[in-house]
């Protein structure tokens, strides 16, 4: 009698569910779209140059003639660099470049006195004062500063310090600008606010113009405009063909 061959028996392959897994990786997904932050690059700030404003301004139809502006002066709560920023600022920026180059000459190597840092450095921006319109709001601190005793505007605020009554400033000069924003309609469009100018010194510190900017927006002020700063010479306003170089320029060529 014919014996009946059995047949090899295939297990078939034991198949992980997916649906469990699907189910972990769709909540992941979700976890981690609704959790992200993009970090926001630090020192750029998006802004737009103005089309009514400036040389080609004489063609704009109706130009923008309110504003609420933001002046940053580097020096003390002097009325008289107030008064030349805000009447004669080319003649005001020559004069700050000619101390800029007197920092620097008196930093310099062989002139430093004890306890003086290595490299030739600008001192006339350690202390700056902000205005809002014609208002002082008080003063602005660079966080860094040389050591020196002949050098630092105020020993008795560390870096810390000086961070935090920054932090401080701005706020408050972001309130007073909100004030006056909130009252001032713009001169094209009424249901519009006018734009905030912000006017500093080519010598001010540059955490200064982020620290004030941001704090403006975070009040709701995003029409931020930057006034332009050219380095005219110490003869501008006179015919002098010179009057629009810096004065390293000026110097260099005596």
């Amino acid at each position: 009698m014919a014996r009946k061959k059995r047949g090899i028996e295939t297990e078939k392959p034991i198949e992980p569910p997916m649906t469990p897994m699907i189910d972990v990786i769709f909540q992941l997904l979700i976890f981690f779209i609704l959790t992200m932050k993009f970090k926001q690059e630090e020192g750029k700030l998006l802004s737009q140059l103005p089309k009514d404003k400036g040389l080609a301004s004489s063609s704009v139809p109706q130009p923008e003639l309110q504003e609420v502006r933001i002046v940053i002066c580097c020096a003390e709560a002097d009325q008289r660099e107030f008064d030349q920023h805000t009447t004669n600022k080319g003649r005001h920026e020559a004069n700050l470049e000619h101390d800029e180059q007197g920092n620097i000459e008196a930093t310099k190597v062989g002139h430093r006195g004890k306890g003086m840092h290595d490299r030739p450095h600008i001192v006339i921006n350690d202390v700056c004062v902000a205005y809002v319109e014609k208002n002082p709001l008080g003063r602005l601190y660079k966080t860094w500063v040389c050591k020196d005793n002949s050098h630092v505007e105020e020993p008795g605020l560390s870096d810390k310090k000086r961070a935090a009554e920054n932090r401080t400033r701005y706020k408050e000069i972001a309130v007073k600008t909100k004030e006056l924003y909130d009252l001032t309609p713009s001169s094209r469009d009424a249901g519009k606010k006018a734009p905030v100018i912000l006017d500093a010194d080519s010598a001010v510190p540059y955490e200064h113009i982020v620290g004030i900017v941001n704090a403006c927006k975070e009040l709701g002020m995003e029409n931020v405009e930057f006034v332009g700063n050219a380095r005219h010479g110490v003869g501008y306003g006179t015919e002098d063909p010179s009057q629009f170089g810096t004065y390293r320029e000026q110097k260099q060529r005596k």
